[in-house]
């Protein structure tokens, strides 16, 4: 995948995270996506 390709889905992820586009943030994020805060809380998509 070139650097254009990311930098393009970084910049659509972040429009729809702060636009709160719950219907691109679906599409942009895997199904099994898991995270960990530095507070040690775990969530997931």
């Amino acid at each position: 995948m070139g650097n254009d390709i990311i930098e393009h889905l970084e910049a659509k992820l972040q429009h729809a995270m702060l636009n709160s586009d719950v219907a691109v943030l679906d599409e942009l994020i895997a199904d099994d996506l898991v995270w960990t805060m530095h507070t040690g809380f775990i969530g997931n998509k």
